[in-house]
């Protein structure tokens, strides 16, 4: 089907859409024989005012290729994909005869957009319009062009209203008979009278409307002849070109705030299409495209920097931010603390990938302390899930220092809420994330921290065997685990953590005894014991001390379970450890 015979179907539809607001009794169904209306109005010698509307739609789907970037192809596939919808959506009559009358209180461009809006939103509410795939702008576009050149003329729907009465009465022919098919083509009707002459245009009219030089209206004429095959069309067409023209002049010369280079390039190129040179106008409008292109480069090179201006100024902010954050935790105002590493990690945002984690970490770390210090469950938990999104992105970038700062404080915290909350499911992701974190750090480059892992480790494989059945090997692990933490902590350099590992050793080992190896495990509980007890002692550490004695008198509650060690026995252990 070529773009005439779609659009042929598509002003017919249109025509059978809007008459019933002059009274004419359109049955369901009606406007989608609209190839079969224009058929019966040439039948009876009325095709001409159809014809116009079709020439007229015609030359603004040809425009619109360059003004709007709509193919042809597209706008004729759409042009019949709107014929169903004009039918089961049928036109505000109220609207259409307004602006019939010319009484619509905005004008017909008010009235067209009016019924269109109407018509859309009414076909998206039926249904009708997810039935088809369809491109908005072009139906929009195209509803548009059609009520504009069926409704500018008064008397042009007026004049078809009675045609369409008698096409839907039972005088009218059938469609067989009105139809033309590929096997048997109707013949033409005969048109009385002799062939209509060419249509030549107004140009002493068109001269002074629009102050078209002599130059610019043979252009036009010429155009016309070239890209038009009926004469009888001719002078609508120059007629259309000349109004298209002014409008583009009016365009062109309408006040701005634009540089001063650029309307004076636009007022040029409105001289030069008046006068007809339209090779001079579209060089001019080459340079004011050129023109905006370099404006809009500049444009957007001020735009970034005052971006990356902005960047910055943000960045400044957020460490500012992070420094109020960090007395709050020396404060110990925990929550606060949270609340402003949070808001510091989302000011520096992607732009310092580094220090966003380093404020989430220290977000996590004000949680657990507050969760720990209040014995809030929620704060905890909410810790371990910001431990977890950051041991997660840390993971993804590659990022081992950060991974493993947030999987040994997610096994710190996991551990806090196991204290509350017994739970093996919570001491075996504590091990895991402990295990994590030892994984990707370095003895040799942060022996303290990696101690500190151990330790964890220890603490939850110890606090497993007692949520459980107490395993063995669980437990050897957990002294294996606490036994390289002692390998890093000494008595003279951090001694009550170096006790405290000593202490946790000790419990390990006298567990294990109840299960095997007795003398030995019991004997290296107690050689672990002593010297911790000292330590205690000397710097004050009274509940500390009271857990060492109390498993001391524990083990010599037991002793006599045992063969008393000789003396180069409990030397040799005591040296060992």
């Amino acid at each position: 089907m070529s773009l005439y015979e779609s659009l042929e179907v598509f002003v017919g539809a249109g025509v059978l859409a809007l008459v019933p607001a002059l009274g004419c009794q359109v049955p369901t169904g009606g406007a989608l024989q609209g190839a079969e209306f224009s058929a019966f109005l040439r039948s009876r010698g009325e095709g001409g005012p159809i014809g116009d509307v079709l020439d007229r739609l015609a030359h603004q789907i040809w425009l619109s290729q360059d003004t709007r970037g709509i193919p042809m192809h597209v706008a004729q596939e759409h042009a019949r994909k709107l014929v169903p919808l004009l039918d089961s959506c049928r036109p505000d009559p109220d609207v259409v005869k307004a602006a019939i009358d010319g009484q619509h209180a905005a004008g017909l461009a008010g009235a067209v957009s009016q019924l269109v809006q109407f018509l859309i939103a009414r076909a998206k509410d039926i249904g009708v319009w997810q039935l088809h795939e369809r491109i908005e702008d072009v139906c929009t576009f195209l509803l548009e062009q059609l009520f504009v050149q069926l409704l500018s003329n008064p008397r042009l729907l007026r004049d078809l209203a009675p045609s369409a009465n008698a096409f839907f009465t039972d005088a009218a022919p059938p469609a067989s008979s009105i139809v033309p098919t590929a096997q048997e083509p109707p013949p033409l009707p005969e048109l009385p009278g002799p062939a209509p002459a060419k249509s030549e245009p107004d140009f002493a009219d068109l001269k002074e409307r629009y102050g078209l030089s002599d130059r610019a209206l043979q252009r036009f004429s010429a155009i016309a002849e070239k890209h038009r095959s009926l004469p009888a069309r001719q002078g609508w067409q120059v007629n259309e070109l000349a109004r298209w023209l002014e409008e583009t002049r009016q365009q062109l010369l309408r006040p701005t705030n634009e540089p001063a280079e650029i309307r004076q390039l636009k007022a040029k190129a409105a001289e030069a299409l008046v006068n007809g040179d339209f090779e001079a106008a579209m060089e001019l409008l080459k340079e004011v495209r050129r023109a905006f292109r370099e404006v809009r480069r500049r444009t957007e090179q001020r735009l970034q920097e005052e971006l990356e201006q902005l960047r910055m100024e943000q960045h400044q902010e957020a460490l500012a931010t992070a420094d109020v954050a960090e007395l709050a935790m020396a404060r110990m105002d925990y929550q606060q603390a949270a609340e402003l590493f949070e808001e510091a990690a989302d000011g520096v945002g992607k732009s310092d990938p580094a220090a966003a984690l380093r404020f989430t970490l220290r977000r996590a770390d004000a949680l657990y302390y507050a969760g720990e210090e209040s014995g809030s469950i929620p704060l905890l938990r909410q810790a371990v899930n910001v431990y977890a999104k950051a041991a997660e992105w840390a993971g993804a970038n590659n990022d081992p220092q950060g991974l493993a700062s947030a999987s040994q404080g997610l096994g710190n915290t996991l551990l806090a809420i196991a204290d509350h909350e017994p739970s093996k499911t919570v001491l075996e992701q504590a091990s895991l994330a402990f295990r994590t974190a030892l994984e990707v750090m370095s003895r040799e480059k942060d022996p303290r921290v990696w101690a500190l892992a151990r330790v964890g480790l220890g603490n939850a494989l110890a606090s497993m065997s007692e949520v459980g059945q107490a395993s063995a090997l669980t437990l050897e692990q957990a002294a294996v685990a606490y036994r390289g933490a002692l390998e890093v902590f000494s008595r003279e350099t951090e001694p009550l953590r170096w006790a405290e590992t000593r202490l946790n050793l000790s419990t390990v080992l006298i567990r294990l005894g109840e299960l095997k190896d007795r003398r030995e495990n019991w004997l290296a509980a107690a050689a672990a014991i002593v010297p911790a007890l000292e330590v205690f002692e000397a710097h004050g550490a009274t509940a500390q001390a009271e857990a060492a004695r109390r498993a001391l008198k524990m083990l010599h509650s037991r002793w006599d379970m045992l063969e008393p060690p000789t003396a180069a026995e409990w030397t040799s252990k005591g040296a060992s450890r």
